[in-house]
C-alpha cells in the first residue's frame, strides 16, 4: 500500500517544490509584475520590483484599478491596450509611460496576457524600466551631433536640409559640384532620377516620423557606383517641432567592394567555440575556432593549449576566469589574442563554467566573436570627442579674447570720448553761467553722459570683468554674487578665500562662466530665497560649490532637459574634474570639484 501511494505522493511534493520556485522567481524577479482580477481590474498581487518602478508600497497597491492610481500616462492608451486584451491579443514589449506615486513619469516596456485559474480570468502583466535606455541613446544622439565640429578631420559629407529638402548646408560634397552652387538645391539637382528618388524618399520618411534611418545606399557619382553609409536624423527646434534633416554620408565604396569579393567565404563564419577543463585540455573547438586559430581539430583537442593573449590582457583573462563560481557561472572577457596569421585581433569571450552536483567546476564553455572593428571605432570616437574638447576650448578662448578687446575698446574709446564730452560741458557751463535755461540743459546732457558711463562700464562689466583679470577667480565671484544678488532680488552669502594658488587663465575663466551658470539657473529655475557660495582649495584641488533653498528637481530629468548644466559639466571636464548634484524636494546643492593635476 505504501508502494502505491508513493507516485502521487512524490508527485505532489514535486508540485510544491515547483509552486514555491514560481513564488520565489515571481517575487525576486528585477521585471516588475503585477497580477489584475479581469472582473473588476483590481490588483491581487505584485512582486518588489513592481512596487519599487511604481514608487507604492505593496498594501497601497492591492485592491485597486490602475485608474484608481492612475499608472497610465495616457488613459486613452490604457483603453486601448485593455481593448486588445480582451479581444485575445497578447501584448509583448509595448513601449509606454507610467505614472510613479510622486508623479515621475517613467518609459517602460509593457507585456501582458490573459490566465484563467479555477473559471477566474486573470491579467498578468510586467514593466519594464527603459528610461535609462533611452537617456542614454539621447545621450548618443548628443555625440553624434556633436562630431560636426570635426568635419575637417573626417572624409565625410555632412549636409542639412529643410522641410523641403532645400540644401542649406553640405560640407566635403562628393559630387561635381561646389557647396556653394549646392545650397538653395533639391537631390534632382544633383543625383541621378533614380538615386533621388530613393534619397528624398528616405529623407521624407525621417521627416514625417521624427525617427532617424541609416542605410548604406548605392549612387551613381560622376558616371561611376558608389556606396554610402548613410545616417539621417530630425533636427528640432527648442520647442522639439521638427524643422529639417542632419544627415552624415561616408564612403563605403572600397568596403563594400571587399565584402563582395569575400562573401562567398564569410557566409558560413560563426562565432569561434570551445570547451576545456579548467586545467586548459581542450574537449572541443569548432571549425571556425581552428580556422580563425590557424590549428586542425587533432591539433588542439585533447591537447593543453589556449589562444596567445596580449601580454597586458592575461592578468585580467586570468582574474575574470577566478571570478567564475556556482553563483556567478557566466564571465565575458574582452581582450586581445593573435590569430593563426599573427594579426592582433580584439574578441569577446562569452565564458560559462560547467559544475556537477558538488558544485566542482568541471569545464568551460567559451564562445568567442571578433570585436575589433567595433574597439577601432570606439577608439576613433574617443578621437573625435578628444578633438570636439579641444575645439570647444579653442572656441570659448576665442570668444574670450573677443569679449576681453571688445571690453577694452568700450574702456578705452568710448570712455575717452565721454571724458571729453564731459569737459565740454562743464566749459559751456562756465560760459552760459548767467543763463538759467541753458545751464538746465547742459545739466540734463551731463547726466546723460553719466548714464552713458555707467551704461558702459555694465557693458565691460558683462563681457569681461576687469576684476577676473585684475584680482583673480575669488574677487571676481564675490563680486559677481553681490551683483547678482542685487539684480535679481536673491539673498546671497559667499566663503571665498582671501588668496587662491596660482590657476592657469584658462581655468579661472571656466569657473568664472560656470559659476555664472549656476546663479543663473537658481534665478530661472529653483524659486529660491537664498544662495550660499563656498570657493576653497586644498591638496586635492578646487572645490566651488552652490546651495540654493529653492524648488528641487529629479537629477536625471536635469540631465535630460539640459538647464544649462551641460555647458557647466564641459568647461569642468577640460580640467579632468567633476560635477556632482544633489537635490530633493527642497533645494538644491552643485559641486565642481577641479584636481591639480587636471589643471595643468
Amino acid at each position: 500500500m505504501k508502494a502505491r501511494n508513493s507516485g502521487p505522493e512524490q508527485s505532489r511534493r514535486q508540485l510544491t517544490g515547483e509552486l514555491e520556485r514560481l513564488e520565489v522567481i515571481f517575487r525576486l524577479s528585477p521585471v516588475g509584475i503585477g497580477i489584475t482580477r479581469m472582473r473588476d481590474g483590481a490588483l491581487i498581487d505584485v512582486n518588489e520590483a513592481f512596487s519599487q518602478l511604481l514608487g507604492y508600497n505593496r498594501s497601497e497597491l492591492l485592491g485597486k484599478t490602475s485608474a484608481e492610481l492612475g499608472l497610465w500616462a495616457d488613459p486613452d492608451e490604457r483603453d486601448r491596450t485593455f481593448a486588445r486584451i480582451l479581444s485575445g491579443d497578447v501584448i509583448q514589449e509595448m513601449p509606454s509611460k507610467i505614472v510613479r506615486k510622486d508623479k515621475q513619469v517613467r518609459d517602460v516596456m509593457f507585456s501582458a496576457t490573459i490566465s484563467t485559474i479555477a473559471d477566474e480570468n486573470y491579467l498578468v502583466g510586467t514593466l519594464r524600466d527603459i528610461t535609462a535606455e533611452l537617456q542614454a541613446e539621447r545621450e548618443r544622439r548628443i555625440t553624434e551631433r556633436r562630431l560636426q565640429l570635426s568635419l575637417d578631420l573626417m572624409p565625410i559629407v555632412v549636409f542639412h536640409q529643410d522641410l523641403d529638402l532645400r540644401y542649406t548646408f553640405i560640407a566635403n560634397p562628393q559630387v561635381p559640384k561646389t557647396g556653394e552652387t549646392i545650397i538653395g538645391g533639391f537631390d534632382h539637382d544633383l543625383f541621378t532620377p533614380e538615386d533621388a528618388k530613393v534619397t528624398s524618399a528616405i529623407k521624407q520618411r525621417v521627416i514625417e516620423s521624427g525617427i532617424g534611418e541609416r542605410h548604406e545606399i548605392r549612387m551613381t557619382i560622376a558616371g561611376e557606383i558608389r556606396w554610402y553609409d548613410t545616417l539621417i536624423e530630425p533636427e528640432r527646434n527648442a520647442d522639439g517641432a521638427i524643422i529639417g534633416i542632419i544627415g552624415v554620408a561616408a564612403d563605403i565604396t572600397e568596403r563594400m567592394q571587399r565584402e563582395q569579393r569575400y562573401r562567398a567565404v564569410l557566409e558560413d563564419q560563426t562565432e569561434v567555440i570551445a570547451r576545456y577543463r579548467r586545467d586548459g585540455t581542450m574537449l572541443y573547438a569548432n571549425e571556425v575556432y581552428c580556422r580563425f586559430f590557424g590549428k586542425t581539430e587533432a591539433q588542439i583537442v585533447g591537447h593543453s593549449w589556449e589562444p596567445v593573449a596580449h601580454p597586458d590582457d592575461i592578468a585580467l583573462v586570468e582574474a575574470k576566469l577566478n571570478e567564475l563560481s556556482v553563483n556567478n557561472p557566466v564571465v565575458v572577457i574582452e581582450n586581445r589574442v593573435y590569430s593563426g596569421q599573427g594579426e592582433e585581433r580584439w574578441m569577446q569571450f562569452v565564458n560559462r563554467g560547467l559544475y556537477d552536483e558538488s558544485g566542482v567546476l568541471r569545464e568551460i564553455q567559451s564562445v568567442g566573436r571578433d570585436i575589433t572593428e567595433r574597439k577601432r571605432n570606439e577608439q576613433a570616437l574617443a578621437k573625435y570627442q578628444a578633438r570636439i574638447y579641444e575645439l570647444l576650448e579653442y572656441s570659448d578662448k576665442l570668444r574670450e579674447k573677443q569679449r576681453k578687446d571688445i571690453a577694452r575698446d568700450i574702456h578705452d574709446q568710448l570712455g575717452a570720448l565721454l571724458t571729453s564730452i564731459g569737459f565740454r560741458i562743464d566749459s559751456l557751463k562756465h560760459r552760459f553761467r548767467d543763463d538759467e535755461a541753458i545751464r538746465n540743459e547742459i545739466d540734463l546732457i551731463r547726466s546723460l553722459v553719466k548714464q552713458a558711463n555707467a551704461a558702459a562700464r555694465t557693458i565691460c562689466n558683462a563681457l569681461r570683468p576687469p576684476v577676473l583679470d585684475d584680482l583673480g577667480l575669488a574677487s571676481a565671484c564675490q563680486w559677481y554674487m553681490k551683483d547678482w544678488s542685487a539684480l535679481v532680488g536673491i539673498a546671497a552669502q559667499g566663503r571665498f578665500p582671501s588668496r587662491l594658488p596660482d590657476c592657469s587663465e584658462q581655468l579661472s575663466t571656466d569657473l568664472f562662466r560656470a559659476f555664472q551658470e549656476l546663479l543663473n539657473n537658481v534665478a530661472k529655475h529653483a524659486h529660491a530665497n537664498g544662495v550660499k557660495v563656498s570657493l576653497s582649495s586644498g591638496r586635492q584641488g578646487l572645490r566651488l560649490r552652490v546651495s540654493d533653498d529653492g524648488r528641487g528637481f529629479a537629477v536625471d530629468e536635469a540631465r535630460s532637459k539640459g538647464y544649462g548644466l551641460l555647458g557647466v559639466k564641459e568647461r569642468i571636464l577640460r580640467h579632468r574634474g567633476q560635477m556632482t548634484i544633489e537635490s530633493g524636494k527642497t533645494g538644491t546643492t552643485v559641486t565642481l570639484t577641479i584636481p591639480w593635476q587636471g589643471e595643468a
